[in-house]
């Protein structure tokens, strides 16, 4: 989907990935606009209380990129309740669920 509405959710979530979290977003902005400028899409960081600096690193992201959304929780929920609430939040047709923070999966997956 074009301009109308989002296409693609790219859902990521966190828990102490502090150190990743920025390269994660960069290179999924790498892929995304110059491989498939069309494809309007968000990329929601889904928080589960880390103790480290992930949100504000997830803050720092989101405020310089209109295609981030971060979903902070307010206690850890487990990693089913976290993706269900991303999920729930998701307003993209088509989802990307788990996309891992780390890039154990490099970020051209998401053209497969």
């Amino acid at each position: 989907m074009t301009e109308k509405g989002v296409g693609l959710t790219i859902i990521t979530p966190c828990y102490n990935e502090e150190l990743s979290v920025v390269d994660c977003a960069r290179e999924i902005q790498k892929i995304m606009f110059p491989r498939l400028p069309k494809v309007k899409y968000e990329h929601s960081l889904i928080d589960n209380t880390s103790t480290d600096g992930t949100v504000r690193e997830l803050r720092k992201i989101a405020s310089g990129s209109k295609d981030v959304k971060v979903i902070v929780n307010s206690r850890n929920v487990g990693l089913f309740r976290n993706m269900y609430a991303a999920m729930a939040k998701a307003s993209g047709r088509a989802i990307i669920p788990m996309f891992p923070a780390d890039l154990q999966d490099p970020a051209d997956k998401i053209l497969d």
